[in-house]
């Protein structure tokens, strides 16, 4: 492989380090997302759940926190009548 200047790679094998670093990075980002939502990445019986059903749950879990802003808004609502 050759280099340009900065190290930057030419040719085939540089688009097999980029796909390999987007997988890398998307990797990172699905595990942080298993840290922030409860529960994610365990079925109902505690084994890994797949893909779409994580997706889904962060879905859900998002309308979750939505309602629970909108409920936080309408009792200060209640109690600050004037802001």
């Amino acid at each position: 492989m050759r280099k340009w200047g900065r190290g930057v790679a030419v040719g085939r094998k540089s688009q097999v380090l980029k796909n390999k670093k987007n997988k890398n990075r998307l990797e990172r980002k699905l595990r942080q997302l298993h840290d922030i939502i409860p529960g994610a990445g365990k079925g109902a019986a505690g084994q890994v759940e797949d893909t779409d059903a994580f997706f889904q749950r962060i879905a859900a879990y998002i309308l979750f926190l939505e309602s629970h802003v909108e409920l936080l808004k309408s009792v200060y609502a209640l109690f600050h009548p004037h802001d």
